[in-house]
Formats: structure tokens, sequence, C-alpha cells
């Protein structure tokens, strides 16, 4: 093992304790493994390691599983896994990380399966299916539970993300609007008022088929939009974006953000010595009498005047002005 892991610049280690006591026991071999005690007869169900050929058997067991990676990047010894190479699978694994799901649209012809999974503390639940021997996944939602979700079953948290899954799928938000634009479609039930919005709302959509673009909006708002209701591309930020970004009735339409806002506040055209700033500062220590300062200042020019005087009342200002 030492050997084939030499010279590799990435490796790492797994501890698979966790299979320890997973290999069952043929029932017809359960009583060569009985034992008894004051309460009766037991007998395991699963192989303990304390039999004579436990460990060589774990050891066959674990070959046979991983017998198509041996020697390739894999090297197994009873419970220990050393995993040389892993530079690759690592990078891999980041990208399906970071990287958003395909969300493909339902083909209502084929079954749906729906796989929900709890923690302790989160809840989530996958609605796919199968197409061409692949799975395709149609929508996916996670939650984080409350305190008092926290306290239910396992079964109950399972529960918990099929009716959450559920709860948060609805038709999507544009679809009487691209309804309307590809097929001058609009709902029976609709009254006078939602045939006037509706109407209204259209006229700010572009049907391309088969996507709807929003004419005045931020291309990548709406393409997370169209991501959230199931559909996808995978240039679907870059295209909006640009699409908004080489829209003339965009450009013009568009919100201006508060950061590129210009000023708003009239400019005031006054000349010199128009307009002065005046104030007493003091009382001051008593110096020859004076214990306050007149102070003017002019706001266009930056000129400044001072005077000390005795008093501060309308009287010297009128003077001294």
């Amino acid at each position: 093992m030492l050997e084939r892991l030499a010279g590799h610049a990435f490796y790492c280690y797994l501890d698979a304790y966790l299979g320890y006591n997973q290999i069952a026991v043929d029932p017809q071999d359960q009583e060569k493994i009985a034992f008894t005690c004051p309460y009766g007869v037991f007998a395991y169900k699963r192989m303990l390691f304390g039999l004579y050929n436990a460990l060589a058997t774990f050891q066959r067991c674990i070959l046979s599983i991983f017998s198509n990676m041996m020697e390739k990047f894999l090297e197994v010894f009873m419970d220990d896994f050393s995993i040389f190479d892993c530079l690759q699978a690592f990078e891999t694994l980041k990208a399906m990380l970071v990287t958003a799901p395909v969300i493909s649209t339902p083909n209502w012809a084929l079954p749906f399966k729906l796989i929900c999974d709890a923690s302790d503390y989160a809840i989530r639940a996958v609605l796919r299916q199968r197409h061409d021997k692949l799975l395709h996944v149609i929508y996916y939602a996670s939650h984080i539970l409350n305190d008092a979700e926290r306290n239910y079953t396992i079964t109950e948290k399972e529960l918990l993300a099929i009716v959450y899954l559920f709860a948060i799928q609805r038709a999507p938000w544009f679809l009487d609007i691209a309804n309307y634009k590809a097929m001058n479609f609009i709902p029976k039930e609709y009254n006078r008022q939602q045939i006037r919005k509706l109407l209204y709302d259209a006229k700010y959509y572009l049907w391309d088929e088969p996507y709807l673009f929003n004419r005045c909006s931020d291309g990548e708002q709406t393409a997370t939009k169209v991501l959230q209701s199931e559909f996808y591309w995978p240039i679907i930020f870059k295209d909006s974006r640009e699409f908004v970004c080489n829209c003339d009735k965009c450009q013009q339409a568009g919100n201006l953000p508060h950061k590129h806002e210009m000023p708003q506040q009239g400019i005031v055209i006054i000349e010199l010595f128009d307009v002065w700033g005046i104030d007493f500062m003091g009382p001051f220590p008593p110096s020859y009498s004076n214990t306050y300062i007149l102070v003017e200042v002019d706001y266009v020019f930056k000129w400044v005047e001072t005077i000390a005087l005795s008093i501060n009342d309308a009287r010297v200002v009128l003077k001294f002005l």
C-alpha cells in the first residue's frame, strides 16, 4: 500500500468505521454463534468481530465492493481507505457544489420521483424524472427547521419536506404573461380589472420561443426569477444581461440605481457679498471690557470680518453692517 501511495502529490484518508456490524449472518448459521445468559438464548444477526474469520470476511467484502477502484486511485485495508490522485475528483466535486443543477422542464408522459431527506436542522426535497437513463431535476427546495419543528420525529420531518415542497410549488409568476404573448390567451376567469393589468404588464415582456424576457428590468434579477420558475439554460445570466444592455428601450426605461443618480438640488446663483453668515462668539474672559466677538463670513468669497464687542444685541450688529 505504501509503495502505491509513494510519489503522489495529493491523497486523503477515510475511516469507514460505520461499515462494522453491517454484514448479515445467514439465518441457518445464527445458531452457531448463539450464547446463553440468565435472560435466555441470544444469537447475532450481524457478524461480530470476535469471530475467528470475521476480519478476513470483512476484508473480502470491502475488496469486492471497491474492486473496480482498487489500485487505480484507492487502497483499502479493513476500514482504512487511502485515496491518491484525488485532485481531479476534488475539482470535480467543487465544481458540482458551486454550480446550480440543470433544471429541466417536466415531461408529463413520464413518472415523477420525489426524494426527501431530513436531519436535525434542515429538510430537503428533490422532484426528478428519469429520461434516457439519466435523472433530470425538475424542482428542489430546502428549509431550515425552527425550534418546534426540530422536535418532530424523523418520519414527521420527511413528511414535512413533502408538505413544504408542495406549499412553495405553484404556478410560475410569468405563466399568464407567457400564454398571452405566445398565443394571445387570456384566462376566462379574469375580470375586467385583471385583464387590463395583464395587458399593461405584457407590454414590458418579449416572448422568444421558448423564453420570456423582461424588456425593462435588471437582467440578472430576471434570469434569477426565470431560473426559479423551472426554466434554465447554461448561460442564462449572460444572455439576460446582454439582452438588457443591447435593448434601447431597456436602457431608457430601466430604473437608475441610487449610486448613479446625480444631485437634484437646484443651484442658487449669487454674487459676492450677497449672502453673509453672522454670529456671536462668547462670552469670553473680559479684555478691555470686551467679552464677545462678532464674526461675519461671506458665503461665496469666504471673506471673514470680526470685531470685539462688550454686548451682543442687534444694535451693534446693525452698526457693524
